[in-house]
């Protein structure tokens, strides 16, 4: 795929007007396109409080319309929302986005106008012109234009005039719904453009290319998530050999288990059932392949990781909140495999810097700090009489 860009973006509606008028005698209205094997939509929204703009590009096969391919990109707002120069705001962010596809499609269609506006130039005349790449603008409003009154059977339409000029049409997808409005957008004709929204239609008022932009632009939640992974299945499991191993919850308070990540890829991929150390040692040894196993400063999974892989590098330094973090040597003494607790001593043995024992650390009850302050304040008694606080004059 091939894009043109342009090297500076209009900052003013003048100066995208220019812009406009000069490319829009480079649209093509007529049909020049091959074989289309793979059909995309395109579609933008806002994030971080409107000063942030998400695209997205899917891609699917045609006529089935499977999702073959997707492309998400993000671009700051640089282009106020102004009627009439909407491609000035989203093709910068939608160019970025083509660019990542792996599936280069065969035909375009973004949600947005292409002839039918103002100055004959929309959204999808400007992505088709800067791609030279065969597009159709599919709206769900309409910005210019008239048409006559549309029967309410999915697949009729409407040719819709614009100062004596069809520059589009109005079309029902769906009994009983709003119509849509197509339009040329580059490469192709009206009646050509009309038939392949049609195909892309199933039983939305929308086409499937818009709908899957469309979700790919939207937020979730983390259950539509946790659902889509379910259904894609699962991954092909490539043996790890540097492992982080520690306790999580099934339930907190009440059952937990045993979680083991890949370091290297970064990803979850055991739940043990028990936190025990001979579950998680029946495990390890079923993975000679591990060179690195980073656990807690518990001693129960050092032993577990002592026993099964004995010539591994293991240390204690894998984060308490469950995100897998890269593996670092600990600062401190080696943990005795025959005594899971001698880390624990030792650190609480530890010496100060000049040779001598390191004091401990006296720590004042909430009860005691709260009975202090409040004979500095001079409010009550204290239960020493030595600590009572000065009468006033």
């Amino acid at each position: 795929m091939h894009i043109i860009r342009p090297p500076t973006w209009p900052v003013t509606t003048a100066e995208a007007m220019v812009v406009q008028r000069a490319l829009s005698a480079q649209v093509i209205r007529s049909d020049r396109l091959g074989e289309v094997r793979y059909v995309a939509g395109l579609d933008v929204g806002l994030e971080a409080n409107n000063t942030r703009m998400r695209a997205a590009v899917a891609v699917l096969d045609f006529p089935t319309l499977k999702l073959r391919d997707y492309a998400i990109a993000r671009r700051a707002v640089e282009f106020p929302y102004i009627p009439g120069f909407l491609s000035f705001r989203e093709v910068p962010v939608l160019l970025d986005a083509l660019e990542q596809l792996t599936v280069a499609p065969d035909l375009l269609l973004c949600d947005g106008q292409g002839l039918a506006h103002p100055r004959r130039f929309g959204i999808a005349c400007h992505v088709g012109v800067l791609t030279d790449m065969p597009c159709i603008g599919v709206a769900k409003s309409l910005l210019v234009g008239k048409y006559d009154n549309l029967p309410d059977t999915p697949g009729a339409w409407r040719p819709l005039w614009h100062k004596e000029e069809v520059v589009g049409a109005a079309m029902r997808t769906r009994r009983g719904v709003s119509p849509v409005y197509v339009s040329i957008g580059h490469r192709i004709s009206l009646e050509t453009a009309l038939g392949y929204v049609a195909s892309c239609c199933t039983k939305y008022r929308l086409p499937e290319t818009a709908r899957f932009a469309h979700r790919l632009m939207a937020p979730v939640s983390n259950d539509t998530l946790l659902r889509s992974v379910r259904r894609r299945g699962r991954p092909g499991f490539v043996p790890p050999r540097v492992v982080g191993i520690d306790d999580w919850a099934w339930r907190r308070s009440h059952r937990y288990g045993t979680i083991i990540c890949d370091l290297e890829w970064r990803r979850p991929i055991r739940l043990l059932p028990d936190r025990e150390p001979a579950t998680a040692n029946a495990w390890l040894m079923e993975q000679p392949q591990i060179t690195t196993v980073a656990r807690d400063c518990g001693g129960g999974y050092a032993l577990a990781a002592a026993k099964a892989l004995p010539n591994v590098a293991s240390c204690g330094s894998l984060a308490s909140d469950g995100e897998c973090q890269p593996c670092i040597p600990r600062r401190g003494p080696r943990l005795d495999a025959a005594n899971p607790r001698s880390d624990r001593r030792d650190h609480h043995q530890s010496r100060a810097a000049d040779g001598r024992r390191a004091p401990p650390i006296r720590r004042l009850s909430p009860a005691r700090g709260d009975q202090r302050q409040y004979r500095q304040a001079g409010r009550g008694r204290s239960r020493d009489p030595g600590d009572r606080a000065p009468d006033r004059p």
